[in-house]
């Protein structure tokens, strides 16, 4: 499925990421996207291009946490006291979602 441009449903299927946090991410600006209202419903259009630039900017912490094998929230609190950036969050009655590592801070912190 490669096509110029997805709505955040799209992005969401492709990646595993949640719809929520696509659109979450889509509002604060740190995925570049265009509203569009398709059906009567408001929705965000995402270039490939700048699907990229965000994947090369930023890493989804539940994605990097799945991947080392360890929780979410262990993998937040590692990477914050060796001073990785966490941003995007999106706080929620008991704990934070949609987390992301800007990878520019990552530096030497993958050897938690």
């Amino acid at each position: 499925m490669m096509t110029d441009s997805y709505t955040a449903k799209d992005v969401a299927a492709l990646t595993g990421w949640k719809h929520e946090c696509v659109t979450h991410w889509c509002k604060l600006g740190l995925l570049n996207s265009s509203r569009a209202r398709r059906g009567g419903a408001d929705t965000f259009d995402i270039s490939a291009k700048d699907l990229v630039e965000f994947q090369k900017r930023y890493v989804v912490l539940a994605d990097l946490a799945r991947d080392l094998g360890t929780s979410s929230r262990a993998l937040r609190l590692a990477l914050l006291e060796k001073g990785a950036e966490i941003i995007g969050e999106k706080a929620t009655e008991a704990t934070t979602r949609c987390a992301l590592v800007r990878t520019s801070s990552m530096g030497n912190t993958l050897s938690v």
